[in-house]
């Protein structure tokens, strides 16, 4: 073979070589195009399913008219069965504060009638089973129609959260009724609307 058909070859090699590297170059950027690609596509996926995560319930998620409760214990109240729930299953009625909220300890109203004591004896039972020393009773007006009881007031210190409770002891033509509020400190101001919203319906029958 001579020179010329020689240095011909070399450069046909050449050419071919320098075709297929660039060729590796260009399928290698496709790859890293399609890898990128699918990484992002990946991220915005994890994105929404964290935002859809993250979504706070709105609760109620529909209108609902609020309920006047007449109890066989004697009373009537008004509440919003969209965020308060009713247990009557027991020996009295219970009102829990109950929404998707996140409260630091309950938030309730609970009913119960003591027909076999007297005003006196039951504010002493209370303010003895508080356990707390020179806690006294007060006079107070109540309810829709103001009605006058004894009121008792306790705060108890629970995992760092001050927990309330207010006991209305009511007399009755037979024993009393007492009207307990459970809440605490530091409460969502929404929160402690609705549970005076409540109590200010309150009336006897």
């Amino acid at each position: 073979m001579n020179k010329k058909n020689i240095v011909l070859a070399l450069i046909v090699i050449l050419s071919m070589s320098i075709s297929a590297c660039g060729e590796k170059t260009e399928n290698t950027t496709d790859t890293n195009k399609s890898v990128n690609t699918e990484e992002n596509v990946t991220k915005e996926e994890g994105t929404e399913e964290n935002s859809v995560n993250e979504e706070t319930y709105e609760y109620p998620s529909e209108q609902v008219e609020p309920i006047e409760y007449e109890s066989d214990m004697g009373y009537s109240l008004i509440y919003d069965p969209s965020i308060i729930t009713l247990d009557d299953t027991g020996e009295g009625d219970k009102f829990s504060y109950n929404t998707s909220e996140k409260l630091d300890a309950p938030v309730y109203i609970s009913v119960m009638n003591y027909s076999d004591m007297d005003i006196e004896t039951l504010t002493d039972g209370i303010i003895l089973q508080s356990g707390i020393d020179g806690l006294k009773a007060e006079t107070t007006y109540f309810g829709a129609d103001n009605i006058e009881t004894q009121c008792i007031y306790i705060e108890n210190d629970v995992d760092g959260v001050t927990q309330i409770q207010i006991f209305y002891v009511i007399p009755m033509s037979e024993g009393c009724m007492v009207v307990e509020i459970g809440g605490y400190i530091g409460a969502p101001a929404n929160v402690d609307a609705t549970i005076n919203e409540m109590l200010g319906t309150f009336r006897l029958k």
